[in-house]
């Protein structure tokens, strides 16, 4: 019966065996989360499984990711990458994760991200760009990210940032410092509706470029009489 019973366990084994495992340097649970951290891997595994939703590759050795690294796992939700050697995105790096919703990138050597890097991240929510090499972001980086919640850039060189639309319509945002956009040269619509904000001295200063400013839905009871409004901003009715 022993002998049997053992046979049957071995059978089972079998049958139940993902047919794409993950590669030996990878820890797996459930087919649906696999850590393969402090592997010094320089690629990422292909035959990992299918049906993965996070995948955790942080602390490698990776420089480059091919194209076609993805192809296989359309159902992933959460990609780390963070702590690698990675230099450059390129166009199309991730089009084959249409599911990603985090994606964390800090900690890397990234100079540059070509245009179309994000592209089919249609419910992306988080992006980590943390730690990186970036000195400018250029018009479009992050085009088409329509459910992008928290885009992280601190730690990087950054100088210029080509941001001409910013939406930030719906949250909770009580008040704008001073300055805070002073650094968006090229910003030319602000949408700022449904929020609770209170405008204060020189919020608007420094943007030269700005035209279409959204402000309705606020809790604007007062504008301070320094604040300083861009002649050429205009207000819109649709946000």
């Amino acid at each position: 019966m022993g002998i049997k019973l053992r046979h049957l366990l071995m059978f089972l084994l079998i049958i139940l065996k993902e047919p794409n495992m993950p590669e030996a340097d990878c820890r797996c649970l459930s087919s649906l989360i696999c850590w393969c951290k402090n592997k010094s891997l320089t690629s990422i595994p292909q035959n990992l499984p299918t049906f993965l939703n996070q995948l955790d590759m942080r602390h490698n050795l990776i420089s480059t990711i091919q194209s076609g690294a993805f192809v296989n796992l359309a159902q992933l939700q959460k990609l780390v990458l963070s702590n690698n050697q990675i230099t450059m995105l390129q166009a199309g790096t991730f089009v084959n994760l249409p599911q990603l919703q985090v994606l964390d990138l800090s900690n890397n050597q990234i100079t540059m991200i070509k245009e179309g890097s994000f592209a089919n991240l249609l419910l992306l929510r988080t992006l980590w760009l943390i730690c990186n090499q970036m000195k400018m972001i250029h018009a479009g980086t992050f085009a088409n990210l329509p459910q992008l919640q928290e885009l992280r850039l601190s730690l990087n060189q950054i100088t210029v940032i080509q941001l001409q639309v910013l939406y930030l319509s719906g949250n909770q945002i009580t008040t704008i410092q001073a300055g805070a956009l002073a650094n968006l040269p090229q910003l030319n619509k602000l949408a700022l509706s449904g929020n609770q904000i209170m405008i204060h001295e020189g919020t608007f200063t420094n943007i030269p470029q700005l035209q279409v400013l959204y402000l309705l839905s606020n809790q604007i009871t007062m504008i301070e009489e320094a604040t300083t409004v861009v002649p050429a901003a205009q207000p819109d009715n649709n946000d």
